[in-house]
């Protein structure tokens, strides 16, 4: 026998609540909203030459192609158009040594007007990961009386969405997911815990995408 496990609206609400307050914000749509449709077209690139940047650029425009109803430029497509690809773009974070600020007053506006005049899409979707880290917990086993670490990595990913319209962002992502080459429990995000820092973006590509395609009602039509 089947069961159905259906859960209340509100508990939906509930657990979305304590994601953002736990910093986890995956498409955050500012004031005034965005309301593309079928057909629009959009650019996903990342705003660092870093590994797990381009990665996760690349991986959800190919999210956004298969699920979405967006018309999405292809990575060789763009990196065609602007030459130099991937480039280091000012983005809305200051770095720091171990850590960074956030500040979306900091993204280097006059570059992303540039490359959105150069590729002539409607939205662009620029991705940093502006950390990544690692960080052992010490904890004691009752019982035993021996101490115990446990050695977790982290992955930090901010995003801005910009219409050509107004040259501004319109939406923006602000999350972290967290790995362990054990891969035991549940991630930040509420998947399977990654074993990797490649699969912890992976998953985030997945999990960006899909709110980002709800929450823009561009689900494609099967």
């Amino acid at each position: 026998m089947i069961r159905l496990i259906i859960i209340p609206a509100v508990s939906i609400m509930f657990f979305s609540s304590c994601m953002s307050m736990m910093g986890i914000r995956p498409f955050v749509v500012r004031e005034g909203g965005v309301a593309p449709a079928a057909g629009d077209t959009i650019a996903v690139i990342s705003g660092s030459n870093s590994e797990h940047s381009i990665l996760l650029a690349d991986l959800i425009g190919k999210e956004l192609v298969k699920n979405s109803s967006f018309k999405v430029m292809e990575q060789k497509t763009f990196a065609k158009i602007l030459g130099a690809y991937p480039r280091n773009i000012r983005g809305p974070f200051h770095a720091e040594f171990t850590d960074y600020k956030k500040d979306f007053t900091n993204t280097d506006l006059a570059e992303i007007l540039r490359i959105q005049k150069r590729l002539g899409f409607k939205y662009l979707w620029v991705l940093w990961v502006p950390l990544e880290k690692r960080q052992t917990s010490n904890f004691y086993m009752r019982g035993s009386g021996s101490m115990m670490y446990s050695v977790d990595e982290f992955v930090y990913v901010m995003g801005q969405l910009f219409e050509r319209s107004n040259g501004k962002d319109v939406a923006y992502s602000d999350l972290y997911v967290n790995c362990s080459p054990s891969g035991i429990g549940i991630s930040m995000i509420g998947t399977r815990m990654p074993t990797s820092r490649k699969e912890a973006v992976e998953h985030l590509s997945r999990y960006i995408s899909d709110t980002m395609i709800e929450k823009t009602g561009m689900v494609k039509m099967k």
